[in-house]
């Protein structure tokens, strides 16, 4: 799938910034307020006119019918705007509801684009709220009358009906279920107020006593443009969703920085950040589905009407989990009715009925994910022409290349043959240059971007999860060699990196210096020729396998805590370096301690200047929650993958998805698995985006805070729900049971993931000062 989202980069954000300033200045939160709680049914135009001038109406229309020729992924940017003022007026209700059905008429597109005509669609009866409804029953009934149509019968939660000239109706004809548009204001049409949650968005019913209408779609095309209009109001209501989110995010951080309590903003406080920063986690994810969903839409990807249900559940999610917790920091004014809080949550409880709640599209997702037939497991981004090719070349490599490589279970049958496999493939990875793809010819590489390194070690992983490198050479070393190093240590060290001949570990983390690495305490001072190195890392993973190690030390104890601290290249095997392992709660021990002991470090092997280490400290962590996710998420997909091909094999599992718990257990498990796929490939989305970044710079962006949070706790998630489906000495659940020795050490194991390379608890805060820009809480 081609990550070409929209028309232009630079003219959608010249379309949000004009939209947003537009509503800004005309559609304050007084002015919706008042919208919102007038009792009459009719409000004006609602800016109306307005939009027509700016060209809102045409936006995907084409050009010679007076459109814009844009495309939907353009106009979903609009909506965003929409949801955060809470437009009250007729938008959604014509080109997220009505558009599709009428876009063939001319006459009808030349008068909406002008704005002389206003739609809604008429679709929801008592017991049948759904735009695709299987084999419900439609009531409302269309009878022939000459050259037009009469139409029999009511319809229900009608959107913007009194705000609309007319309405695109679903009904039951001679032939079967039409199309039919009629105008509200004809005679035999009565439009009635409903009783609903949310006033800026209000709904009616109408009843239809011989109301002329005319045929606009026969029953064959019918389908076809209900399941086009789902999926874009669907698109359309998620994007909303964000907008809605995004918003309160916004409110509820200004209120936290200035409100004070106990002498300080209430944001200082990590009870009130951690939760923000939450949110601003739920809302990223949501917005990469969201993003892929529009874009499997206008690709006419297969797997399209999954991706807009995991949108929409992730999106409506988020803006319910950021109003509620907005109203709960807000405390007592939040709960008031003049604080506007509340209206940005009838909206959200609105967007979450319309089509399916989450659970219903999550059960939609799973019942995907459950047949045995489906091909729908991953999203793969990042495919230009060039990068399908190179895919495909991969692909092939592998097949002919890597013996024994598959997807089956017994890939992780037994830990021995999980790391004997890693071992037999190892050269013949290396060799061809592809796992550092990104790196220059000179050095090994190809010359190639990140993307292509990307490529190649997902589809490394898919054939097995351990058959890449594991140690932080490649990722982290190398590109700090290859940025600070002299042309000896390039040539020294690069080589057996590739190759992978020599394993490095990261001495950073110290007994009181782990997340707050600038408290480090080993120290590194000069005797002329060489810098004597003593003090204690801790927590260094492959350190008892380890040839070399990538150290920071403090080299001018007077210096401020961020300064004076220099990087050093240390062969393990020197006099005075002694590593303990650290046996882990798995029976592992694939981390360990060390200390130096008056270790004599060459001048040589500085990375970088004296009191410079920092710098490279923080462009290590930078990139380490990036690059190395590459395979973090990589082996978490191929994992998830084992889970969901053991759980399809269930013994009980039946054609319609029933297995071999109860019904209740078994609902709760597909859910907890739609959810957990959802989640995956979100923070894939969110991992390609920052990929694409570090193409054209160095800093990782703001989302790269996020992907190591998430992928880690996703892990978790995946480890604990596998170990109670297969791990059980009790209870056979199945061929995925057969391995439950496998899926009890991975369950142990994970417990570690949020804890390296900065536990979560820190990340968070990390989000709520530098990306939410909340007060320091330290």
């Amino acid at each position: 799938m081609s990550t070409d989202f929209g028309t232009d980069a630079d003219v959608q954000d010249l379309f949000r910034t004009t939209a947003r300033r537009f509503f800004e200045a005309k559609a304050p939160l007084d002015w919706l307020a008042i919208r919102a709680d007038e009792t009459q049914t009719r409000h004006g135009d609602y800016l109306w006119h307005e939009f027509v001038d700016m060209g809102w109406t045409g936006i995907t229309f084409p050009e010679d019918a007076g459109g814009a020729g844009l495309r939907f992924s353009d106009q979903v940017f609009l909506f965003e705007e929409l949801g955060r003022v809470l437009y009250p007026g007729p938008y959604f209700s014509n080109f997220a509801l009505a558009a599709a059905c009428i876009e063939t008429d001319p006459h009808l597109v030349e008068e909406l684009i002008s704005g002389k005509k206003t739609f809604t669609l008429a679709w929801a009866e008592p017991g049948s709220d759904r735009l695709i409804n299987g084999d419900a029953a439609v009531l409302c009934r269309a009878e022939p009358a000459g050259d037009f149509w009469q139409l029999f019968g009511t319809k229900i939660a009608v959107p913007d009906a009194a705000l609309v000239t007319s309405a695109v109706v679903l009904a039951q004809g001679p032939d079967g279920v039409s199309l039919y548009l009629i105008e509200l204001s004809g005679p035999g049409v009565t439009v009635s107020p409903q009783e609903g949650i949310d006033g800026t968005r209000r709904e009616y019913e109408i009843n239809l006593d011989g109301a002329s209408a005319t045929m606009l779609a026969t029953p064959a095309r019918t389908p076809v443009l209900l399941a086009e209009t789902s999926r874009r109001s669907s698109l359309a209501a998620a994007f909303e969703a964000l907008g809605v989110a995004e918003r309160v995010l916004t409110d509820i951080v200004q209120y936290a920085n200035s409100r004070e309590q106990f002498g300080k903003p209430i944001g200082a406080f990590q009870a009130v950040s951690g939760p923000l920063a939450d949110c601003f986690v739920a809302i990223q994810l949501a917005r990469a589905l969201a993003e892929w969903g529009v874009l499997a839409f206008e690709q006419g990807d297969p797997a399209t009407d999954i991706a807009i249900a995991a949108a929409k559940a992730s999106a409506c999610e988020a803006a319910s989990k950021t109003v509620e917790r907005a109203i709960q920091v807000a405390g007592a004014i939040g709960f008031t009715w003049e604080y506007h809080l509340h209206r940005f949550l009838r909206r959200s409880i609105w967007l979450e009925s319309f089509e399916g709640t989450s659970t219903t599209l999550r059960a939609k997702v799973a019942a995907a994910l459950m047949d045995p037939r489906s091909t729908i497991k991953t999203v793969e981004l990042l495919d230009d022409v060039a990068a399908v090719e190179y895919r495909q070349e991969v692909r092939e490599w592998i097949s002919q290349n890597l013996k024994g490589a598959g997807s089956g279970l017994d890939l992780i049958s037994s830990l021995e043959s999980y790391e004997q496999t890693k071992r037999l493939w190892r050269a013949a990875m290396c060799d061809t240059g592809n796992l550092v793809a990104h790196w220059p010819v000179e050095y090994g590489g190809k010359g190639l971007s990140d993307v292509y390194t990307a490529i190649f070690r997902e589809e490394a992983i898919k054939a097995h999860p351990r058959v890449s490198h594991g140690d932080c050479g490649v990722d982290l070393v190398a590109p700090l060699l290859m940025r600070y190093g002299t042309a000896a240590q390039r040539e020294r060290f690069l080589e057996p990196i590739r190759m992978e001949s020599e394993i490095w570990t990261q001495g950073f983390s110290e007994p009181n210096a782990g997340s707050d690495l600038a408290a480090l305490q080993t120290r590194a001072v000069n005797d002329g020729s060489n810098w004597i190195l003593n003090g204690n890392k801790i927590w260094a993973t492959y350190a008892p396998v380890a040839d070399w190690i990538f150290v920071l030390a403090r080299t001018d104890p007077e210096a401020k805590r961020h300064r004076g601290i220099s990087c050093f290249l240390v062969d393990a095997r020197s006099p005075g370096v002694e590593i303990r392992p650290i046996r882990d709660i798995s029976g592992d021990s694939e981390f360990g301690e060390i200390f130096f002991t008056d270790v004599q470090v060459p001048d040589a092997n500085m990375l970088g200047g004296v009191n410079e280490g920092w710098g490279v400290a923080v462009m290590t962590l930078a990139h380490e929650r990036v690059i190395e996710s590459y395979e973090d998420i990589g082996e978490l997909g191929f994992v998830f993958d084992r889970l969901l091909d053991g759980y399809r094999l269930v013994e009980g599992w039946d054609s319609d998805g029933s297995a071999g718990g109860s019904a209740a257990e078994n609902s709760l498990t597909r859910d907890r698995i739609a959810r957990l796929w959802s989640q995956l490939q979100a923070v894939r989305l969110v991992q390609y985006r920052c990929v694409l970044a570090l193409e054209h710079s160095d800093t990782p962006p703001s989302e790269s805070e996020i992907v190591k949070l998430v992928w880690s706790e996703i892990a978790q998630e995946v480890a604990k729900l596998a170990v109670e489906l297969f791990a059980s000495g009790t209870t056979n659940r199945g061929p995925g049971s057969n391995n439950s020795e496998y899926w009890r050490w991975n369950y142990l194991v994970a417990r570690s993931l949020t804890i390296y390379a900065g536990t979560s608890e820190i990340i968070k805060s990390v989000v709520a000062e530098r990306v939410l820009g909340l007060p320091r809480s330290r």
